[in-house]
């Protein structure tokens, strides 16, 4: 087997050779509102490319119109455009979600530090979902649909419990309790307080 060698000095000179022979026009030079500048020298000398970021000299932000997109300009100066339509779930860990069978419905389980919570969101195909929000007093990360989408199952955590609900009138309306003989409550389960005999 032969081997190859490589200096740091022969690759510079590859990168910096393969620079020079592509064309001006197949670098991207953005000017401050994300479209490509008309100051770009048009010099023959100029054939190194531009390393500047995409975003130019924008700052980071949340809010950069890109093109017909509502995008940002992340650390390192990229510009990203999400998908779809954000919205808020008003909590700050959404950890599980899912969508019902019948694409109606969005539901999130918001975990990690309160408020607990499951988010339902409607009206998917609108450019305005609306959010409801169910307070419970703990959550976990899992969540998931009846296969009629009449019911949506969520974790109850360290309740030992998972919440029953229903996505259309946005309620809890019962509660299946796992706790068994060895952790058993003393009462049923109040949606938003501590479960009696909770610790």
């Amino acid at each position: 087997m032969k081997r190859v060698r490589f200096s740091l000095k022969g690759l510079l000179t590859i990168a910096v050779a393969s620079f020079t022979l592509l064309p001006r026009s197949n670098f991207f030079h953005a000017s401050s509102n994300g479209e490509q500048a008309d100051d770009v020298p048009q010099d023959a000398n100029q054939r190194l490319p531009n390393f500047e970021s995409p975003a130019g000299n924008l700052p980071d932000s949340q809010h950069v119109p890109v093109g017909r997109y509502d995008g940002a300009v992340i650390p390192n100066g990229r510009l990203i455009t999400p998908a779809g339509i954000e919205v808020s779930v008003a909590a700050p860990k959404a950890f599980g979600m899912a969508l019902s069978p019948d694409g109606k419905t969005l539901a999130t389980v918001n975990s990690g530090i309160g408020p607990f919570s499951i988010s339902l969101i409607h009206d998917l195909q609108t450019l305005v979902p609306s959010v409801v929000f169910i307070n419970v007093n703990a959550r976990f990360m899992g969540i998931t649909f009846s296969s009629d989408s009449s019911r949506f199952f969520a974790s109850g955590g360290e309740n030992g419990n998972v919440w029953v609900g229903d996505p259309v009138a946005g309620l809890i309306v019962g509660s299946v309790n796992l706790n068994g003989p060895t952790h058993p409550l003393t009462g049923p389960l109040d949606v938003t307080r501590d479960p009696p005999g909770a610790v």
